[in-house]
C-alpha cells in the first residue's frame, strides 16, 4: 500500500488557501455595498456551498502534506539524536510508506464519515 503523491495535494492546499485569502479580501470590499437582506440571502446560498467545497479541498489535501512533514521532522530528529539504529525506529523507517498510507486513508475515512453524518443537516439548513 502506497500513500498518495504529496505534490498535487500541496498544490491543492496552497491554491485553496490562496483562494480563501482572496475571497476574504473581495468579500470585505463587497459586503458593505450590499445592504438588501434578500440579496444577501441569495448570495449566501451561492457562496456557502462554494466556500464549503474549498474548505473540503483544503482539509482533505492537508492530510498527506502534514503526514509527510511529520515523518520528515520525526526522522530528522531521530537522526540528530543518533537513534536511527534503534530497532523500533528502523522498523518505522522501513514501513514508512505503509504507515503513511494507513494514517492518510484513516483520516480521510473519518472526514467522509463526519460529512455523511452532517450532510442531512447541511441540506436541511440550505433549504430553509
Amino acid at each position: 500500500m502506497h500513500p498518495p503523491p504529496v505534490k498535487p495535494f500541496a498544490i491543492a492546499f496552497l491554491g485553496s488557501l490562496g483562494l480563501f485569502i482572496v475571497w476574504g479580501i473581495v468579500g470585505s470590499i463587497l459586503e458593505p455595498q450590499i445592504t438588501d437582506p434578500a440579496t444577501q440571502q441569495k448570495i449566501g446560498r451561492v457562496v456557502l456551498p462554494i466556500a464549503f467545497g474549498l474548505f473540503l479541498v483544503m482539509g482533505f489535501s492537508a492530510v498527506p502534506v502534514m503526514v509527510r512533514v511529520f515523518f520528515k521532522l520525526f526522522f530528522g530528529m531521530q537522526r540528530a539524536a543518533g537513534d536511527l539504529t534503534h530497532p523500533f525506529i528502523r522498523k518505522l523507517q522501513e514501513n514508512r510508506e505503509k504507515i503513511s498510507a494507513v494514517i492518510i486513508y484513516a483520516f480521510w475515512a473519518i472526514y467522509v464519515l463526519g460529512m455523511l453524518i452532517a450532510a442531512p443537516f447541511f441540506i436541511r439548513d440550505m433549504l430553509k
